[in-house]
């Protein structure tokens, strides 16, 4: 299983796992509880939200700041190291293209601080960075 496939299957189960966790809590929360037929499923969204944000934020701070343990309790013990500052593989992908691209752009296509380049009829200019040298023809510039 490469990389990329093994780093987004651990991150669709770290994210169902408190999906799960919260439609079950709000299940429980809310069984013999005699609702409105309109209000029921409302409510059981709701709680299903709530119950499953506050699950996978309170394991993801005690797996962050605690024990790295924790992170059984969101299905997988290991964190996606998309999430790990400063371990993520290096992967070829479109970000990483464009990087490159844009630091070789850098050097071969040196960007002035100017954002408009100057006009000049002067023929000293000729040449100059930064300074477009235009040819006077009668009045025509």
């Amino acid at each position: 299983m490469n990389a990329v496939f093994s780093t987004l299957w651990a991150s669709v189960i770290r994210t169902f796992v408190p999906l799960i966790v919260g439609a079950v809590s709000s299940w429980a929360a809310t069984a013999g509880i005699p609702l409105d037929d309109g209000f029921e499923p409302a409510l059981f969204a709701v709680l299903s939200f709530v119950f499953g944000a506050v699950y996978h934020i309170g394991i993801r701070l005690l797996e962050t700041y605690v024990s790295p343990r924790f992170g059984w309790l969101l299905g997988l013990a290991k964190s996606p190291d998309s999430y790990t500052a400063g371990n993520a593989p290096a992967q070829p992908g479109l970000a990483t293209d464009l990087r490159e691209h844009a630091n070789e752009a850098k050097h071969v296509y040196p960007v002035s601080d100017a954002h408009e380049p100057t006009v000049s009829v002067d023929p000293a200019d000729r040449g100059k960075p930064g300074i477009l040298h235009a040819e006077r023809d009668g009045d025509n510039i």
